[in-house]
């Protein structure tokens, strides 16, 4: 067999020649005389594209003939790897090594069968090349991952290796480090363990900040994602950081120099805590500030030619970090904030900011309902006067949404509303709800899509809600919702879908004897 040819082969963009070579490559690679003639490319082949898939190649056959190679082999592969790693000028090629050791430290290290190779990577880790430091702390990030159980002796020395990584200039190096410490944390399962950890926490903060400042986005998405694992730590000492992260993650969640991917990873970290550390945020006077900021991001425009399907918004991450705090905390934490917005937005010049307000109050309408239900008659008012308002022509169309945002609101409080009003009399609940259903049947018409589909969720909350009260309101509704149900344009479908749901809850809630004579018409419009 012609390696060179078949390497070439494996390289070639035919793809009948490609895959011809790597067929020769895996029949040949049952032997182990493949890895010595491998090993050599790898070492001295002049095109840097050679040594890579010889790397590549290695890593992927030599696990199965390892323990059939003798003890002198593995001594020799071992040295002239190292040798490699310390030699190669290649970044690719490099990282092909890197993870050939690392492969063949996952097989030895576990035996001791590698003497020597955690304090050649203490000193790698030190090297005046940037590269070599880069290298060790992939073996290093690679090693704990999959044998950390192995390597917990040695973790007073990583941490080490840790610290000095995390503060190292190089930003390659700093990123690298994160991965590493990412890595180790599943693995410390004892205190004397977890106390080691301490001190890189105060420093992954500071390589986040400077990662923000100076635009490594990379880098700090990178580290949000390790405070999501250090979180999980269980060690009383993680709580002291509380403050500190949470800042760093609202500040950089507000930050509209940022991209929205970066800021949403961000927000992870206040979203966690709501879900597994309430009494944390709640002790530590962190639920206010929290809110003020999340409030306010929820006014924020979407970018041009925003997609609400399929891209985020820094409007919807906000919503969904509010409505996880309204489901996680208690209702005395986070209802009189969002209250105390929502009458201070509603009154705004700016439609986002009104917007803003009723999304508010619909995303804590579930984790508040009984704060709601109490503050009722402020969360109506409100809502109802901005469903009632007037605009400017020029302002027409975002003026809309915000008053569909408006009937969501009253409908999604719909059961304490209706609650409310059914201990009022009868006639001042059929007359809201006469008003309600003429706006909502307005928008259906009118509307353009999102806001068209929008007011369909409402017009099911509000049946919902109504029960047997809406049955007034069905001959205005049923044609309304067997039209969008019968639309078979694609760019209906998400209409179509609100609209079956809304018959199903009207059927619901009119009663089966009410729904009969509307079935034959309900099923041929559901399997059109």
């Amino acid at each position: 067999m012609d390696l060179d040819a078949v390497l070439a082969g494996c390289s070639s963009n035919d793809n009948v020649v490609r895959k011809q070579a790597e067929q020769t490559i895996t029949a040949a690679a049952k032997s182990p005389e493949i890895l010595s003639q491998l090993m050599q490319r790898l070492q001295s082949a002049e095109q840097p594209q050679v040594r890579q898939l010889s790397g590549v190649l290695l890593r992927k056959h030599l696990r199965s003939h390892w323990r059939r190679l003798p003890a002198s082999a593995h001594k020799q592969i071992q040295t002239a790897l190292q040798q490699r790693l310390v030699q190669e000028t290649v970044e690719p090629v490099r990282r092909a090594v890197a993870e050939l050791i690392a492969s063949i430290a996952r097989l030895t290290v576990p035996n001791r069968e590698w003497p020597g190779l955690l304090e050649w990577l203490h000193q790698l880790s030190a090297a005046a090349s940037e590269h070599h430091r880069q290298a060790a702390l992939q073996i290093f990030s690679s090693l704990t991952e999959v044998i950390g159980e192995h390597l917990q002796e040695s973790f007073p020395v990583l941490q080490q290796v840790f610290l000095a990584s995390l503060k190292d200039s190089s930003v390659e190096v700093r990123r690298t480090a994160l991965e590493a410490v990412s890595a180790m944390m599943p693995w410390l399962d004892d205190e004397h363990h977890i106390a080691l950890f301490k001190d890189l926490v105060p420093l992954t903060i500071q390589v986040t900040q400077h990662a923000l400042q100076s635009g490594d986005e990379i880098t700090a998405v990178l580290a949000f994602e390790t405070f999501l694992d250090l979180l999980e730590v269980p060690a009383s000492w993680v709580g002291a950081f509380f403050p500190a992260l949470v800042k760093l993650s609202v500040e950089s969640a507000s930050n509209t120099q940022l991209e929205l991917n970066t800021r949403e990873q961000a927000l992870q970290v206040v979203n966690w805590l709501a879900q597994f550390k309430p009494k944390q945020l709640t002790k530590q006077q962190l639920v206010k500030p929290i809110l003020e900021s999340l409030c306010k991001l929820c006014a924020e425009p979407d970018p041009e030619d925003h997609d609400q399907d399929d891209q985020l918004s820094a409007s919807k991450f906000a919503s969904q970090a509010i409505d996880t705090l309204a489901l996680n905390l208690q209702n005395k934490w986070v209802f009189p904030h969002c209250l105390a917005f929502a009458k201070d937005a509603i009154q705004s010049g700016d439609s986002n900011v009104r917007a803003a307000a009723c999304t508010v109050l619909v995303v804590v309408a579930e984790g508040c309902c009984d704060a709601c239900t109490s503050h009722l008659s402020d969360v109506l008012q409100n809502s109802w006067h901005q469903c009632n308002s007037t605009v400017a022509v020029h302002d027409l169309g975002r003026a809309l949404w915000v008053r569909v945002l408006a009937l969501v609101v009253l409908c999604d409080f719909g059961i304490p509303l209706f609650l409310y009003m059914s201990a009022n009399g009868p006639d001042e609940l059929q007359g809201y709800l006469e008003a309600l259903m003429a706006k909502l049947l307005e928008v259906v018409r009118t509307g353009n899509s999102d806001t068209q589909y929008s007011a369909l969720g409402a017009i099911a909350s509000a049946a919902n809600a109504a029960g047997a009260s809406f049955q007034p309101y069905v001959p205005a509704v049923f044609p309304v919702l067997q039209q969008y149900m019968e639309a078979t344009d694609s760019s209906m479908l998400k209409r179509r879908c609100r609209a079956t749901e809304a018959m199903g809850l009207m059927a619901t809630a009119i009663g089966k004897q009410a729904v009969m004579p509307m079935v034959p018409h309900i099923m041929q419009a559901a399997l059109k």
